[in-house]
């Protein structure tokens, strides 16, 4: 074969490799911060326009905690579901409107009532949120601005006096503990996440994740956050009312950024991320942001789960091609075709947890005295 046609052969094969693996950028946003951040890793667009979506109607069956116990006091009815995690055969939930800890075990039966109101051990005052690793239970709480410790049976070990931001709806979201370090909200200027150790003394290591307006300006919504972080020590964030998931290694340094690339019918009438010159003293004044990811949930094969209003999506990884793609979307709705009439909009879901052994999410919603329960297959 000729030199120059070999030559031009080769070149040409290059070219095409280097198109194959260049990756699609993620679109330019109004905040320098936020670009910075969006192009210092490697990325993955992950639309969700094609991905077909499963309905799940709820059964009695997938219903947990839905009668009174008239042996509890003062009411064995959920209220708000502030956080909830699993500890072998029992599932436990932060009840952020009676400030306590329900037990629910595996027939779906408030078993167990832990705390009550107050500012003394084992009381609550805005319960707003629980989380676990191997040795201990923690629980949040906004009002006395602490977390206790507690072992796995929910005797009191210890606790640790530190503000939470946000709110009894959010502040859960704010918070994540793997079996050495905690992860909690900052009052830091520049980083919104400080990671503490998870035992007595609780030292502060470190503070991460930009603050996307400055303190002071607007839309400060944009700062609230969503965390979780896996066994293996990696760590999953999200902002409020942003399609993009970070995902950070144990050292804390920025390895793959998602773009969740919504249809646009759901994306919310957000404002833009640029800061505004204008305190919010009063509540009315604030600009507002609608929530669009819910809290991450990161498990220790890379896989992401997320919810949005009444959908859960699943993301896997491919270490390969080191990216993610959407594996499925599943809604939740009422069996009962009156209530769906009323509620086309479905089950929202506002904590949930991903139980990988059985293959099942369980969560709570929205004013509803209850938790759901389904099967993931």
């Amino acid at each position: 074969m000729d030199y120059r046609i070999l030559c031009f052969l080769s070149v040409c094969m290059l070219l095409l490799s280097n198109c194959s693996t260049e990756r699609p950028q993620i679109p330019k946003t109004e905040s320098e911060t936020l670009n910075t951040l969006l192009g210092s890793a490697p990325a993955s667009i992950v639309p969700l326009a094609d991905l077909p979506v499963d309905t799940f109607y709820a059964e009695p069956d997938h219903v947990m905690a839905d009668s009174s116990v008239d042996l509890l006091s003062p009411s064995g009815r959920l209220g708000r579901v502030a956080g909830l995690v699993k500890v072998g055969d029992s599932l436990y939930v932060a009840d952020g409107q009676q400030g306590c800890i329900w037990a629910i075990d595996q027939e779906g039966v408030i078993s167990r009532k832990i705390g009550r109101e107050g500012r003394g051990p084992r009381e609550f005052g805005d319960l707003s949120g629980l989380m676990e690793n191997k040795d201990f239970i923690f629980a949040g709480d906004i009002t006395n601005a602490r977390l206790q410790m507690f072992d796995q049976r929910f005797n009191l070990e210890t606790t640790f006096k530190h503000v939470i931001h946000g709110s009894g709806l959010s502040g859960n979201k704010s918070m994540s503990v793997t079996d050495s370090l905690l992860y909690l909200s900052t009052g830091a200027k520049n980083n919104l996440i400080s990671v503490y150790r998870a035992t007595p003394p609780f030292d502060s290591l470190a503070t991460f994740h930009p603050r996307l307006i400055p303190p002071g300006m607007q839309p400060g919504p944009y700062n609230n956050y969503s965390i979780d972080s896996n066994r293996m020590g990696d760590i999953a964030v999200s902002y409020l009312g942003l399609p993009y998931i970070f995902l950070y290694d144990k050292n804390h340094q920025l390895q793959h950024v998602i773009y969740v690339k919504f249809p646009e019918e759901d994306l919310p009438d957000n404002p833009p991320v640029t800061p505004v010159d204008k305190p919010a003293r009063t509540a009315s004044e604030a600009i507002g942001v609608k929530g669009l990811i819910g809290r991450p949930s990161l498990t220790e094969d890379g896989s992401l789960y997320f919810s949005h209003g009444s959908r859960l999506y699943h993301l896997s990884y491919d270490s390969e091609e080191d990216k993610y793609r959407a594996e499925w979307a599943k809604f939740f709705t009422y069996s009962d075709p009156e209530t769906r009439e009323e509620r086309p909009y479905g089950i929202t879901i506002s904590n949930f947890i991903i139980d990988q052994d059985e293959n099942r999410v369980y969560y709570g919603s929205i004013f509803e005295e209850h938790i759901y329960r389904f099967g993931l297959q």
